[in-house]
C-alpha cells in the first residue's frame, strides 16, 4: 500500500497532553483530528474556520489559521419498537450492539409490562468490556411498566420505569455486571 494516496495521514488522530499543549502547536494546515488527556471530546481541525475559542467546542490554536471543533457523534441506537424486534408486551433482550442511546418512542404503544434484559455480551458473544453504558429513554407513557433486568451474573432488576409516565434510565457495565448509575421519571 502506497501512503502517499490514501487519507490515512489525513485521518489520523493527534494526542495532546492537555489543552494548553494543543493550542501552543501549529495548526495543521487540512483536516485532522484530535484528542486531548482528560477532555471527553474528539476535535476536528478545520482550516480557517471562523469560530470563538469556547474552550469546549472550539479551540483555537495560538497561531491562528482555523479551529478546533467539536466532532459530536450520532449515539441514537435503534429505537425500542416492533418493528425492531421488540414487542409491545413480554420479554426484551436489550444489547449495546443496537447503541449505547436506546428509546422507546411516544407510538411504540405497550399493550402489556416489559421486562428488558440489559445483554452482557457483545455482537461477537464476548463479555463487555467495562465501562460501557446504555442510556434509555421511555416517550411511551402506556399504562404499563417496563422493568430493566441485570443479565450479569448478579442478576436482579435496576430499576421500573412507571406505568403512564415518561422516563429515562443509565446504565453502567462493571466488567461483570450492570449497575444503574441515575433514572429519573421526565416531567
Amino acid at each position: 500500500m502506497n501512503p502517499s494516496n490514501t487519507n490515512v495521514g489525513i485521518l489520523a488522530a493527534g494526542i495532546y497532553p492537555s489543552l494548553a499543549a494543543l493550542r501552543a502547536v501549529a495548526p495543521p494546515l487540512v483536516q485532522r483530528f484530535a484528542r486531548v488527556l482528560g477532555f471527553p471530546r474528539l476535535l476536528r481541525f478545520v482550516p480557517l474556520d471562523p469560530s470563538t475559542d469556547d474552550g469546549w467546542t472550539a479551540i483555537l490554536p495560538a497561531l491562528g489559521g482555523g479551529a478546533w471543533l467539536d466532532a459530536p457523534t450520532v449515539d441514537r441506537g435503534t429505537d425500542l419498537t416492533a418493528a425492531n424486534g421488540f414487542p409491545t408486551s413480554g420479554a426484551w433482550a436489550v444489547s449495546v450492539a443496537g447503541g449505547p442511546w436506546r428509546v422507546i418512542p411516544a407510538a411504540a404503544a405497550l399493550v402489556g409490562g416489559v421486562t428488558a434484559t440489559l445483554s452482557p455480551l457483545n455482537q461477537d458473544g464476548n463479555l463487555l468490556r467495562q465501562g460501557e453504558s446504555l442510556f434509555v429513554t421511555r416517550l411511551e407513557a402506556s399504562a404499563n411498566a417496563v422493568a430493566w433486568v441485570n443479565g450479569g451474573a448478579a442478576g436482579g432488576t435496576l430499576c421500573t420505569m412507571p406505568p403512564s409516565q415518561q422516563a429515562w434510565a443509565w446504565f453502567w457495565f462493571d466488567g461483570a455486571n450492570w449497575v444503574k448509575r441515575a433514572s429519573a421519571a421526565m416531567i
